[in-house]
């Protein structure tokens, strides 16, 4: 197999390293089709003929890999193919360590775009790259499931688990043959674990995990929600009882169907009540009990893009209902029919809710 040429534009990967852009993309090129291969197969047999036909072949491959071992603190090895998959967004099936692959044409346009993509990743900057991961990018990116705003996603597990994703939220999967984990970087999950479901993987004796960035929630057989908020983590239970961490000293405790826990670096706050309604967001809708106006726009605006927010005229008022987050216009409609308020629209993504 000769190593693939994609036409493209200039590109700063690669020139100023000493050698060309058209090197760069055959060395990313074989790093994405080697992923599983042996140095016996065919695939392995043509690299180290490419590999070996020229210095800079070599040395476009060396920093490959520095790239791909920088990527080992914050993201799994086959770090290429993940990145490959966010280019083609394609629906993977996910294997039992919950590792998704992707075998698509090497003549593919898409696939061409990723080879670009990821070669400009691998011979960026190091400054540059502690950037990125600082602020998030790679998280996101590289994820195995993202929402964008007003986005909700349901995702069943290879293990027969079922996750329903909200709005932006980022969330990666890990199964491995001592347990099954879930990362959530950011948003929020309904989870149903194969227990829970009855299917034919309730047996599955590894643990489900979920790790936050106050520690890890471990289902015992149940329903739950969870939501990365900035500093903070809920975590509500509708079903069964999941363990979660009682603060930073490593004592756990147990929270059960009909109880929320919020956590933070510091502490866990008292258990409150969770009632169903709680998570009516996986179906769509935003339920209301007499619940302040300004309160109820925060929760909204997660669903729309821009700006939204409530004008302290109206900040006294209260609202109560069950609204339909696919459509947030239709929301601001309802409320202008049934409040004493109107909307103000200095654009379509600023939009501000203020009394008559």
């Amino acid at each position: 197999m000769k190593p693939m040429r994609p036409a493209s534009d200039a590109s700063p990967a690669g020139d100023a390293l000493g050698w060309s852009r058209e090197v760069t993309e055959q060395a990313t090129f074989w790093m994405v089709t080697l992923e599983g291969q042996t140095p016996e197969s065919e695939d392995g047999q043509a690299f180290m003929r490419w590999h070996d036909a020229a210095p800079e072949h070599a040395a476009a491959w060396a920093q490959l890999q520095r790239f791909s071992a920088r990527l080992r603190g914050d993201a799994p090895p086959q770090a290429a193919s993940v990145l490959l998959r966010q280019v083609l967004h394609a629906q993977l099936q996910k294997d039992a360590v919950g590792v998704a692959t992707a075998r698509a044409s090497a003549h593919s346009p898409k696939r061409r775009q990723a080879i670009k993509l990821l070669a400009l990743a691998a011979f960026t900057s190091a400054s540059s790259w502690q950037m990125l991961r600082r602020n998030g990018w790679w998280d996101q990116w590289s994820a195995d499931y993202r929402t964008a705003t007003g986005q909700q996603q349901t995702v069943v597990l290879v293990d027969g688990s079922q996750v329903v994703l909200n709005t932006q939220t980022v969330l990666n999967v890990r199964f491995s043959a001592q347990q099954r984990v879930l990362q959530l970087k950011a948003g929020e999950i309904l989870v149903t674990t194969a227990q829970q479901l009855r299917s034919e993987q309730a047996h599955d004796p590894r643990p489900f995990l979920v790790q936050v960035p106050q520690g890890q929630l471990q289902a015992l057989g149940t329903r739950f929600t969870v939501r990365v908020d900035g500093d903070h983590t809920h975590l509500g239970v509708l079903d069964g009882a999941v363990q979660a961490p009682n603060g930073p000293v490593g004592d756990m405790q147990v929270v059960r169907a009909g109880y929320q826990l919020r956590l933070d670096a510091r502490q866990a706050y008292a258990q409150e009540l969770y009632r169903e309604t709680d998570a009516a967001w996986a179906r769509g809708s935003l339920i209301a009990h007499d619940m302040p106006l300004p309160l109820f726009l925060r929760k909204l605006a997660r669903y729309r893009v821009g700006r939204l927010a409530c004008d302290a005229s109206a900040a006294h008022l209260r609202v109560s209902g069950i609204f339909a987050v696919a459509d947030t216009d239709k929301v601001l409609q309802s409320l202008q029919r049934n409040l004493p308020v109107q909307v103000l629209r200095r654009t379509n993504y600023w939009v501000t809710v203020a009394a008559r």
